[in-house]
């Protein structure tokens, strides 16, 4: 008898320390976003690709090879649209991202709201594009390929990314 309650009592101490063991799992975290559903839908929520194909680099000027393109909106109603360029800013040209490429970068401009003047959009600055007395139907945009003054630019497959933010204040 005495034996049978001490494998009762050892069968206790194990389950108590298993017990013990599934305390001390780590603690659960929960976080994410709250947001307000979107009033338009930008390019039928696909990303964008402007392709340059070949450009000679003695030809880069800040005019030549300029892609100007449209991004359609689907939108609810008359909308406030304020445009955000985000990207990482070449060191000569504040409206132009970044390639892959040393001294050499695509600048942004916006044609909608200058009725067809291009007007660069400086990285990181936002800009109002509709002022919410219009059905907005797209975006006009001009990308172009600058480089920094004096530079001599490698030849090669070149990337650039930027990322349009649209704000609905």
């Amino acid at each position: 008898m005495k034996q049978h309650n001490r494998t009762r009592r050892g069968a206790v101490v194990v389950a108590s320390m298993l017990l013990s063991l599934a305390a001390q799992a780590s603690n659960m975290s929960f976080y994410g976003t709250l947001v307000e559903l979107a009033p338009c839908t930008v390019n039928n929520g696909e990303n964008m690709k402007i392709e340059f194909d070949d450009i000679k680099v003695g030809d880069v000027n800040g005019v030549n090879y300029n892609k100007i393109f449209s991004v359609p909106l689907r939108c609810d109603a008359n909308t406030k649209i304020v445009l955000k360029h985000l990207g990482t800013a070449t060191s000569f040209n504040s409206a132009a991202v970044q390639t892959n490429i040393a001294d050499f970068g695509i600048q942004l401009s916006e044609l909608h709201s200058q009725e067809g003047k291009a007007t660069p959009i400086t990285v990181g600055k936002s800009v109002l594009l509709f002022d919410g007395q219009e059905v907005p139907k797209s975006i006009v945009l001009g990308a172009i390929p600058v480089k920094k003054n004096g530079a001599k630019l490698k030849t090669g497959n070149f990337t650039g990314v930027s990322t349009l933010q649209l704000e609905y204040p």
